[in-house]
């Protein structure tokens, strides 16, 4: 582990918390190529590699995940008489970037924003009111969760407050399913819902000081919990025409404007149920750009790239014309089943209409007991098309071929 050369005394920083190996995908370097602010990347050791020939000023932290040095070294490289910029889009350091932001008065998103868009029972709490929740409750003790299914009925779902990709999500649809669950033991920081199985749908887009910059709903094809089952997470584009398009719109904002949401830009991706009934019902908000290929999709259908324009916003630098280039798109995750992985086909036949194709061929010969998450995969695909239509019917066909085109050993 390095040390961080001391900033000039005459000139502004950039400080850039990162998590990700690879500088392609996120080349902070190239999105913030315009600004003269020195750059101090602090990153996970085994990331420091790959990104030390763009950045002059990085440490790599051994124990990244879990580590506290990060606060260490801001604090000893700092330079307070000045104006610092602080970036950070891994939602599991939303937080710890926003304690940062308020000891030093940085630009953005401070712990109490953070928090509010992490934590699925604040979240609700805030926003009773304003948009319809499901029943829903912090379990503090197992006598609560007997309690909320003996007045709510099967089928609830129980879930960790403050992770993502669904992971350790439970829906338990009967008494066995709880007594399975019962003998795991109930973990701290988990909530139970009232189970809602209609249809999901997420928007995602940009949002800056009260007003939406940009913004696009999707319908999801199966559901984040699909993974359990061995069934792939696909995502289509609403038609422009699509009533609910403009709904979902309004609620997002009305969710925004309620939640402590920073001034400066920010990414977002929202999730809601559309029950039979036609209501709108929240599920939760991220305040980070959506995960799969929800940013590969929306930089196709609308020409912005989500996360470069969070990182310019991030250190002030603000767009003020988002031009939608109106174009549709979706996305489909094929999961690993239960056995070894012993080929895929690559020969793919629906190239005209892709944006793109990953295989990941480094999978195979490995054995798998089904997905730990919804974006588990050993192949994702973004497409194009004309209509929500035409795109839902071509996932459910890149679907059949990869169940015909992937060999597994059970």
């Amino acid at each position: 582990m390095g040390e961080l050369s001391s900033i000039k005394e005459e000139s502004m920083a950039i400080f850039i918390i990162n998590r990700s190996k690879n500088p392609e995908k996120y080349p902070y370097y190239t999105w913030l190529e315009d600004v003269k602010e020195d750059m101090y990347l602090l990153t996970r050791e085994e990331a420091v590699e790959q990104y030390g020939s763009y950045y002059p000023n990085i440490i790599g932290f051994d124990n990244f995940i879990n580590s506290d040095l990060l606060y260490y070294y801001i604090e000893k490289n700092i330079n307070t008489t000045k104006t610092n910029y602080l970036v950070s889009i891994h939602e599991y350091d939303l937080i710890k970037a926003g304690y940062v932001r308020e000891r030093y008065n940085i630009l953005g998103q401070d712990s109490t924003s953070a928090i509010a868009f992490r934590n699925k029972v604040k979240m609700k709490d805030i926003l009773k009111g304003i948009v319809k929740l499901p029943d829903y409750l912090k379990i503090k003790h197992i006598y609560e969760l007997i309690d909320f299914i003996k007045k709510f009925d099967y089928p609830v779902v129980i879930k960790p407050i403050d992770m993502a990709a669904s992971i350790d999500v439970s829906i338990i649809n009967n008494e066995n399913d709880l007594k399975v669950l019962l003998n795991k033991g109930i973990k701290q920081n988990w909530e139970i819902e009232k189970f809602i199985s209609e249809n999901m749908y997420h928007v995602d887009g940009l949002y800056r000081d009260g007003k939406l910059l940009l913004c696009r709903s999707s319908r999801y094809i199966n559901n984040g919990v699909s993974y359990q089952s061995n069934k792939f997470l696909g995502s289509v584009m609403l038609n422009k025409n699509n009533a609910n398009q403009k709904r979902l719109e309004k609620t997002v904002r009305d969710i925004l404007v309620r939640l402590p949401t920073p001034i400066s830009t920010i990414a977002f991706h929202a999730e809601f149920f559309i029950t039979n009934e036609n209501e709108i019902v929240f599920c939760e908000i991220a305040s980070r750009v959506g995960g799969a290929k929800v940013e590969t999709v929306m930089e196709y259908a609308t020409g912005v790239n989500l996360t470069r324009e969070w990182v310019r916003g991030q250190c002030g630098i603000n767009s003020h014309n988002y031009s939608d280039l109106g174009k549709q798109g979706g996305w489909i995750l094929i999961p690993p089943q239960n056995g070894k992985l012993v080929d895929i086909n690559t020969n793919f036949p629906y190239k005209d209409q892709v944006i793109s194709f990953e295989i990941n061929k480094d999978l195979i010969g490995k054995e798998f007991n089904g997905a730990n998450s919804s974006v588990d995969k050993i192949a994702a695909v973004a497409v194009k098309g004309e209509s929500e239509e035409e795109i839902e019917a071509l996932i459910w066909n890149i679907n059949n071929w990869f169940i015909k085109n992937t060999e597994w050993l059970k």
